[in-house]
């Protein structure tokens, strides 16, 4: 059991992480380690391309993580059967043969849901080629502007 609870809690619950952040009007660039800003901020991928108007690379970003999320759902689902498995065929020696594949749903369910949470979390899935490059399409929109689009 204490597996199984260190499993899920590794795992976790992922969400899609952009956080709807508007437009500031300040210029967007990519750091040296490849975060994406808004002015000084830090500021999600999803919602760096959408502020710099690139919807496709918005749309990609948000598919690769709602799949990941998926991923996860589906993940801690086999966890929680292996974990039901291993719980209620302990004691059941007459239907033990059912319960080795059924517990392999536990790990096989972890790692999934951790490569589901970890898709959520990724920064920078489009490269600094693209960034730089709505970045600069956003900021010369902004220069000739004078305000955000």
């Amino acid at each position: 059991m204490k597996i199984a609870t260190c499993v899920l809690a590794l795992a976790g619950c992922a969400s899609n992480l952009a956080e709807g952040t508007r437009a500031t009007g300040e210029a967007l660039s990519v750091d040296d380690l490849g975060g994406l800003r808004q002015g000084r901020a830090p500021i999600d991928e999803q919602d760096f391309y959408r502020i710099a108007g690139d919807r496709e690379a918005e749309d990609e970003i948000a598919a690769y993580r709602n799949h990941g999320v998926v991923e996860n759902r589906i993940g801690l689902v086999l966890a929680l059967i292996g974990t039901a498995a291993i719980v209620s065929f302990a004691t059941d020696e007459e239907h033990r043969d059912l319960s080795v594949p059924l517990m392999l749903t536990l790990p096989i369910g972890g790692i999934t849901a951790f490569i589901g949470s970890d898709r959520t979390s990724k920064e920078n899935l489009e490269g600094f080629a693209r960034a730089n490059e709505a970045a600069d399409r956003y900021n010369a929109h902004l220069s000739t502007m004078g305000a955000a689009p």
